[in-house]
């Protein structure tokens, strides 16, 4: 019924997700997103050596300090070599060049997020045309089968009312006492009662309703999906009032229409 975002962003990253996820709100209005973005090393970049100048000066030194004190002493050292040198902790630094700080990974992937979030809105939108063809198309079916209900109204009307002119016969003719006035108010009443003519007027009433909706497009789908209830609604009343075969077989069909409706406002934001 809303918008359900659950995203997974790498750690170490200040106010990614906070940043992805309005970006996301403020494109998409209702549904359900997953974005997952995982960082991974180039496998091409090798690691770079950086000479630690400051430890090579310390270690020099003290290099010349021993060989010094070893000539005072009449002791004689093997000559020391770079590969010594070297091999001493600190004087060389590892350095992985694939390795980005956080401030630059962060309006990177902004980036990417923009263009993939651009994509999807151009997806959704190929999309919904697809789906307001389909809506406008159903949307006829149900004014084709409320203008076949209409149709019919005379017929049934006719036949109620000689079913209700025919039981009356029948209960006046008997020699129980009866208030004919009465009488002829509580069939007036009951044929009010079934009357569909509220309810043709109503489903033609949504009918132009869920046109101007698919009209103004935007996000439509919390609106369409209570249509849909309300056409149902109307749509049920009309299958238990109709007492006429054709008028419920109509009824029922509008009823399967709804249903593919709402199955396909499922889908729309």
């Amino acid at each position: 019924r809303g918008l359900d975002l659950k995203i997974r962003v790498p750690d170490g990253i200040d106010g990614l997700e906070q940043s992805i996820r309005s970006r996301m709100a403020a494109q998409v209005k209702r549904g359900s997103i997953n974005v997952t973005i995982r960082l991974s090393t180039r496998a091409e970049a090798e690691p770079q050596l950086a000479l630690n100048k400051d430890m090579l000066g310390v270690v020099l030194s003290a290099l010349g300090e021993i060989e010094q004190s070893a000539m005072d002493h009449h002791v004689n050292l093997a000559p020391s070599t770079a590969t010594d040198i070297l091999a001493l902790r600190g004087i060389l630094d590892v350095q992985d060049v694939a390795q980005d700080t956080s401030d630059a990974l962060k309006p990177a992937i902004e980036a990417a997020c923009d263009a993939a979030l651009a994509m999807f809105i151009q997806s959704r939108q190929d999309e919904g045309r697809a789906l307001a063809d389909v809506l406008h198309r159903a949307i006829t079916d149900i004014e084709i089968r409320v203008t076949q209900a209409t149709a019919l109204l005379p017929e049934r009307q006719s036949k109620i009312e000689t079913t209700f002119n025919e039981s009356l016969k029948r209960l006046l003719s008997q020699s129980v006492e009866i208030d004919q006035d009465r009488v002829a108010q509580e069939i007036a009443t009951l044929l009010i009662k079934q009357d569909v003519q509220e309810e043709i007027d109503r489903l033609n009433g949504h009918i132009t309703a869920a046109r101007d909706l698919l009209a103004d497009g935007g996000a439509i789908g919390r609106r369409f999906d209570f249509l849909t209830q309300e056409f149902n609604r109307e749509a049920n009343t009309l299958c238990s009032k109709a007492q006429h075969n054709q008028l419920t077989q109509v009824g029922l069909e509008l009823k399967t229409i709804i249903d593919q409706i709402r199955e396909q406002v499922q889908n729309v934001e």
